[in-house]
């Protein structure tokens, strides 16, 4: 590695733009003296024989705005944006902008008429089916409401039948002893009350 070395450590210099602005200035400046150097005109301002007055007339003819410029480098444009001053922007970006205007806005604003149709008529939809759920559990309720009352309606027509016959058993007791004899409250044989027994 003696004899080749590597240049990737090196430091790297760089010009500020003002200082480039000068030595461009600087070159242009030199460009023209040397031009005007090598000019016919000042070959003809060296001439014997030509006076103070006609060099200074030839001169004017040529425009003090006319630059000649040497090489390929006056027809390349150079567009460096490092050179220019940094353009701050203070205010905020259009995304932000139309973002803060959404979140004020309506949203049914935004919203185009079609999808406002769509809305409307699910919105009838779902409307119209709690009100079917509504009417379908009130249904329901009656009807539970209705089999409760049913069921204590039975409740108490048994009970009272039981108070009317007595205790539970005396009945079976009293007939079991003498089939023929009618037994209290109301109740005839044993033969009638399997009679009515299988009615039930």
């Amino acid at each position: 590695m003696r004899g080749k070395r590597s240049h990737k450590g090196k430091t790297r210099f760089f010009t500020a733009p003002e200082e480039l602005d000068r030595q461009i200035g600087r070159k242009v400046e030199d460009d023209t003296l040397q031009h005007d150097d090598f000019s016919p005109s000042t070959s003809n301002k060296a001439a014997p024989g030509s006076s103070q007055t006609s060099d200074t007339s030839g001169e004017d003819d040529e425009g003090p705005d006319e630059v000649h410029h040497k090489g390929m480098s006056h027809l390349i444009e150079v567009c460096n944006p490092n050179q220019g001053a940094a353009v701050i922007d203070d205010g905020p970006s259009r995304k932000e902008i139309e973002a803060a205007a959404r979140a004020v806005a309506d949203p049914l604003k935004l919203k185009s008429e079609v999808e406002l149709a769509s809305d409307l008529a699910r919105l009838a939809l779902v409307r119209k089916e709690r009100e079917q759920a509504a009417l379908k559990r009130e249904q329901e309720k009656q009807a539970r409401d209705a089999a409760r009352e049913a069921a204590a309606q039975r409740a108490q027509a048994k009970l009272q039948a039981l108070r009317q016959k007595g205790k539970p058993g005396q009945h079976k007791r009293a007939a079991a002893k003498d089939p023929t004899k009618k037994v209290s409250d109301g109740v005839q044989t044993t033969d009638s009350c399997a009679v009515t027994a299988d009615a039930h």
